[in-house]
């Protein structure tokens, strides 16, 4: 909305619905910074426009976008966080970086991908030296950039309240745990040594993200993390059959407690706030 033409559609829709949040209560809002490549992949078309067209190379003109915004939640005490990359294909993310760096046969950039195949992809992410460098790049890109309507650095704007390293990274494949360990520490530390104002967390799903709530309380305990996220989806997690939601709702409501204070306990064990970040069920009529 911040880069469309028409006032009408952009700007003043945009304050329009600002205001309509703010009066209900959401004052915190989670923002993509931007996405990587363009047109079909892995079977869908990917959102648009990019921040990142080509690899290392940006449109800064897409961060006028994230300007207005920024600069409309400032004005309505609203905080922001944001997200710098995807694991999932719907905005490029990894796996858009691995197919600039040739990680991908042609044959799977734009065929749907069974879920083992990209599983095998994503988690060569973690390995992959030139796509983490273009990650960096797009890190750094943004905590450097001044808001042309505030005047303000990001990293100095009292409307952004975290950063977050992308949505819901994951290992992927067990093989990748020791990279993406690695990963998560190196990225957490580069972003604290460019902002001390902000809190930073990893967008992460919980132990359905790493498969191993170990695992998931190893990288949280990371210095450079300030606080743990989880998502919850009933139905991508076969919670209940079909769209039997009704039927199945008793054990949604079992299973998303038992989640809850399964992460809230390695959230107090470290000493760190828990914030349940995404939640999804069908309405069922």
């Amino acid at each position: 909305m911040g880069l469309e033409q028409d006032k009408r559609k952009g700007v003043e829709r945009l304050r329009k619905e600002l205001d309509f949040l703010k009066a209900n209560g959401v004052i915190n809002l989670r923002v993509m910074a931007g996405a990587e490549g363009s047109g079909m992949i892995n079977g869908v078309m990917r959102v648009s426009p990019p921040l990142q067209p080509e690899q290392g190379k940006f449109n800064e003109n897409i961060l006028d976008g994230l300007d207005l915004v920024l600069s409309e939640m400032g004005k309505r005490n609203m905080k922001a966080v944001i997200f710098f990359s995807n694991n999932w294909e719907w905005s490029g993310g990894f796996q858009q970086y691995l197919i600039w760096n040739n990680q991908v046969s042609d044959s799977m950039k734009t065929r749907k991908l069974t879920w083992d195949e990209q599983r095998d992809i994503v988690s060569q992410f973690y390995s992959c030296e030139p796509c983490k460098e273009n990650y960096n790049k797009q890190v750094n890109l943004i905590l450097n950039r001044i808001n042309k309507y505030s005047k303000k650095k990001y990293t100095e704007d009292s409307a952004v309240m975290a950063w977050e390293l992308a949505n819901e990274p994951r290992p992927m494949r067990p093989v990748a745990n020791n990279a993406y360990k690695k990963w998560i520490s190196d990225v957490a530390a580069i972003i604290k040594a460019k902002d001390k104002n902000h809190l930073v967390t990893i967008g992460h799903e919980g132990y359905m993200g790493t498969e191993d709530i170990k695992l998931y309380e190893e990288i949280n305990a990371d210095k450079n993390l300030d606080y743990l996220t989880i998502h919850i989806w009933a139905k991508n997690w076969g919670w209940f059959k079909d769209d039997k939601v009704a039927e199945g709702f008793p054990n949604v409501i079992e299973k998303a407690v038992n989640y809850i204070d399964r992460h809230l306990a390695v959230a107090e064990k470290l000493n760190k706030p828990l914030v349940i970040e995404e939640f999804g069920l069908p309405r069922d009529r």
